[in-house]
Formats: C-alpha cells, structure tokens, sequence
C-alpha cells in the first residue's frame, strides 16, 4: 500500500519506462558489437579480394594472353617458316609455363581451383604435344 492507501500499481510509468531504456540499450550495444564484427569480417574478406585473389587473376589473364600468342606464333612460323618464327613461339611457350606456375604458387591452398588450373595445363600440354610438336616438325622437315 501506498500513502493514499491504495496498492502501488506494479506496472508504473516509471518501471515501464525504466525496463524499455534498458532493453534498448542491451539492443544497442548488441548491434554495435555486431557491426564491429561485421565490419571486421568485410575488411577480410576485402583484403584476400585485394592481396591474393587480384594477383591471381593477373596472373589467369597472362597465361590466356601467352596461350593466345602461342597460338599466333604457330600461325606466323607456319606461314614464314623462319627460325625466328620459332624462336617466338617457343618463347611464348615458356611465358605460358611461367605464368601458370605463378598462376599455381598464388592460387595456394584452394583446391577446387588448382583442380581447374591442372585441366587447363593438361589440355594446354596435350595440345602442344600433340599439335605444336607436329606442325613444327613437318614445317621444319
């Protein structure tokens, strides 16, 4: 009972008031920690996106160019049949190697696409052998 001899009501203004400050703190303080580990989890994620997988695209671009020229260099030395021609296409041969194993070394622990660089590779290697090696024989016979 209160001072007027009624029983205090227990749901006051006050206490109402009161419960809904402190709820909209602890909401508070939780989106902010949320936030924070959001904003961290980004910043991660950011800097694989900028420091390892940039690089390795680089990288997946300048074996495609080396692959594509290889290609050109074969067309040239078919053509001329010039030693020239073949020191060029050999040299974009071993571009094409360098960049696929920089192209390896980035790409590091992902297996699902080093399973994908090793398919190209294969079929790069099969198409040399089987092709290149061939056409450069009976061009310089």
């Amino acid at each position: 009972m209160n001072r007027t001899g009624a029983t205090p009501d227990r749901y006051s203004l006050r206490r109402v008031v009161d419960a809904a400050t402190g709820a909209l703190s602890v909401l508070l303080v939780g989106s902010v920690v949320l936030g924070a580990v959001a904003l961290q989890s980004l910043s991660s994620a950011r800097g694989e996106l900028i420091d390892e997988l940039g690089p390795a695209q680089l990288a997946s671009a300048q074996l495609l160019s080396a692959t594509i020229d290889e290609q050109n260099r074969l067309r040239g030395y078919v053509l001329l049949g010039t030693n020239d021609k073949l020191d060029d296409l050999l040299a974009e041969r071993e571009r094409a190697a360098v960049s696929a194993a920089t192209l390896r070394e980035l790409l590091g622990g992902r297996e699902g696409l080093l399973d994908q660089l090793g398919v190209a590779v294969a079929v790069r290697t099969s198409w040399e052998e089987e092709h290149v090696a061939g056409i450069v024989a009976l061009v310089a016979g």
